[in-house]
Parts: structure tokens; C-alpha cells; sequence
């Protein structure tokens, strides 16, 4: 093989391994996401608790995207 071959092979392998990482990531969160909101469905919550839990989850949400940026 020359080195040109080598080099296709080798950036393919690079390819295939950050491609199936980046879906094993995406999948894992899909994954995590429908196992979190499953536990809160059947968990036995008070109504004020779950209320607490969504303003926090959309404190965190409003975090992330920037929300509010203040003064």
C-alpha cells in the first residue's frame, strides 16, 4: 500500500469512530431524556413539587439560551 492509501484508510477510521461517537452521545441523551421524564410521571409527587421542578427545569432551559440577560 503507499502512503496516499494508508492516509484514506486511516482519516475513514478517524471518520466511522467520531460519527459513531457523536450518535452514541445522541442517543444516550434521547435515551436519558425519555428515562427522567418516565421517573417523574410515576413518581408520587405533590402538585407544589412538581411545580418546583418545572420552574427549576425551565430555569435551567432559560439558562442555557441565554434567558435573561439583566442589566
Amino acid at each position: 500500500m503507499t502512503s496516499s492509501r494508508n492516509l484514506v484508510w486511516i482519516l475513514g477510521v478517524v471518520a466511522a469512530l467520531v460519527i459513531g461517537g457523536l450518535a452514541g452521545v445522541w442517543i444516550g441523551g434521547e435515551m436519558e431524556q425519555d428515562v427522567l421524564a418516565d421517573v417523574f410521571a410515576r413518581a408520587d409527587l405533590t402538585a407544589d413539587c412538581r411545580a418546583q421542578i418545572g420552574r427549576s427545569m425551565q430555569q435551567l432551559i432559560d439558562d442555557y439560551d441565554g434567558g435573561d440577560l439583566g442589566p
